[in-house]
């Protein structure tokens, strides 16, 4: 049993007496509101509803919905009808997310006046808030019917139908609309996405003949219709409606587009060629979507080499949209696949020009190119430009490393190496590299212990790496040093790689310095039917001195300066008809 207070008894009672005597203080002022309302005139009342809603609508401007409710339900209580405050308490409501409540007032406010839409569709809302789809489908076909509103709520009771898995009303819903409202390009396409999830692609193509023929001069009714029949392999019905399109001189290229890949699927090569210039031409296509066609078609015809008027079409996309950074790549990659290195360099140069935040892929090719072109110099300062950009990517360290060795800065060739080696950790195939050229210019600075350690790390992650088995085993048989692993090495060499000449070369001058020099000879012979190299000549002519036949040598070493790429001591060789090492 609940106690309570003395002085809450004692207040009880007293109020209970002045119930009785009709004198209680709360019952004695709600009395005196209903008999202050009711001396209002019917001005008045209307007056105090009109401050209280506008009162209310501050409070719902600033978000404050439970004041805004409190005065909005105020105001209700000066007159008997009011839709608008009734539809102002519902919205409050379902911002509160009260919907039960909300709906309730909604419906209230639509009894009272059905000719505001806003009544309608704010009722519709609160339905689908509450998954009443089916009941806010007849709220909206309610408000079509009695020709409320505008073409809006069409679309809206048309997405509800669709929602509630009604395809065939939506499609009704949109039929109406073109009754009330005449045929429309949205609508059609609406129409037509229906049609295409439920497998029926017929009528989908029927209501893009029906646009077409409604606005014949409107070169994206063409468009659309022939991307929909060329979806659904109908490419020879598209074809007449795109070639009327671009008889009328369509400024849209996407006519032009469609044209070139139907007369691609035909094997007319030629007009297929004639309409992709025609909508490269145009600076209305954006350059990235003609890459992306270009690239589209180069990777279909992969297996064959890119001809001459795939590379014209990548220059004109240039010469359209010269400030385009793709444009530039796609030439540049036309121009390799057509081993016009140089000029391919110059056109991805041109694209990190426009785009200095160019994909670090563009920098390799322009790296790459110039490695194997030995362009040390440029080399050097682009790995360096890349690096500013780039300063994580350890392959741009590898090729500046690369460009430093072969101008002979050994020490900043190391720096970078050793730089990019702390990178490339994890990256085992990277590293080797870096390990390999470590070895070459530790031993161009004479640091033989260092140069043989960067070689051994680097056959432990690949004992058959070439390279390194290359230049590790010449630089011990120039030094004179571990000759039998020298020879080991370069046996490995030529064993993978039989008809490979610079590797017959480097076996040769192993067995050389083991003074085995017939069987160098003879590997020398073997080297000399794969190249003219002046510098595996000489090294003939060395031997051939070495097994006596001095004029013989002589002979060659003359042969060697002819061809270059000699040693600095051919000179005396030839004057002395001396052999010196």
């Amino acid at each position: 049993m609940k106690l309570y207070s003395k002085a809450t008894l004692i207040t009880w009672a007293f109020c209970l007496g002045l119930i009785v005597l009709n004198t209680c203080p709360l019952q004695a002022q709600k009395k005196k509101n209903k008999t202050s309302k009711e001396r209002l005139s019917p001005k008045q009342a209307q007056a105090e509803a009109e401050y209280y809603f506008i009162e209310g609508m501050k409070f719902f401007s600033l978000e404050n919905y439970p004041k805004a409710l409190s005065t909005f339900e105020h105001a209700h209580s000066f007159v008997e009808k009011a839709p608008a405050i009734d539809f102002k308490i519902a919205e409050t409501h379902a911002r509160l997310d009260n919907l039960y409540e909300a709906e309730v007032y909604a419906q209230k406010a639509l009894d009272e006046d059905k000719s505001n839409p806003y009544f309608y569709i704010l009722l519709a809302k609160i339905y689908e808030r509450q998954a009443k789809i089916t009941q806010a489908t007849q709220i909206y076909q309610k408000m079509i019917d009695a020709k409320i509103g505008n073409s809006a709520y069409y679309y809206d009771l048309a997405n509800l139908y669709e929602r509630n898995n009604e395809a065939q009303k939506a499609i009704n819903t949109f039929d109406q609309l073109e009754k009330e409202y005449g045929p429309d390009e949205q609508i059609t396409h609406r129409k037509q996405q229906i049609y295409l999830q439920l497998g029926q692609a017929d009528k989908a193509i029927k209501e893009g003949e029906k646009l077409l023929a409604a606005e014949p001069q409107n070169p994206r009714h063409a468009i659309s219709l022939s991307e929909m029949l060329i979806a659904n392999k109908q490419s020879e019905a598209a074809l007449p409606i795109l070639e009327e399109a671009a008889k009328k001189e369509s400024l849209d290229p996407r006519v032009y587009l469609l044209l070139a890949m139907i007369y691609r699927e035909k094997g007319e090569t030629q007009k297929f060629i004639e309409q992709l210039k025609i909508a490269f031409a145009s600076p209305e296509l954006p350059a990235e979507d003609k890459v992306k066609t270009m690239l589209d078609y180069l990777q279909q015809d992969k297996e064959k080499a890119p001809n001459e008027q795939y590379t014209q079409l990548a220059k004109q996309i240039i010469q359209t949209q010269p400030s385009s950074a793709t444009a530039y790549v796609l030439y540049a990659d036309m121009l390799v696949r057509q081993n016009q290195q140089k000029q391919a360099k110059e056109q991805y140069l041109k694209a990190t020009q426009i785009d200095p935040n160019i994909h670090p892929k563009i920098w390799q090719q322009i790296l790459a190119i110039e490695s194997e072109n030995s362009n040390f110099d440029s080399l050097t300062i682009h790995a360096e430009e890349a690096l500013e950009l780039h300063p994580n990517q350890a392959l741009f360290w590898l090729y500046l490393g690369m460009g430093q060795l072969g101008k002979g800065n050994y020490n900043p060739a190391i720096e970078a190496l050793e730089e990019g080696k702390r990178m490339a950790f994890n990256q085992d195939e990277l590293k080797l590299d870096f390990m390999s050229m470590l070895g070459d210019a530790y031993q161009a600075i004479q640091q033989y212990e260092e140069s043989n350690a960067a070689y051994e790390e680097a056959l432990a992650l690949d004992p058959n790496h070439p390279r390194t088995l290359n230049n590790y085993s010449y630089y011990l048989a120039i030094r004179k040093e571990k000759l039998s692993k020298a020879k080991e090495m370069a046996e490995r060499l030529v064993e993978n790689e039989p008809e490979n000449a610079t590797y017959l070369d480097t076996y040769a001058w192993v067995l050389y310095a083991q003074k085995d020099y017939k069987k160098a000879k003879k590997t020398l012979e073997k080297a000399l039917q794969f190249t003219q190299s002046g510098a595996v000549i000489e090294h003939y002519g060395d031997v051939i001195f070495q097994l006596g036949d001095v004029e013989h040598a002589l002979e060659q070493w003359q042969k060697a300066k002819l061809k270059g790429g000699t040693s600095k001591n051919l000179d005396k060789k030839i004057s002395n008809k001396q052999l010196y090492e």
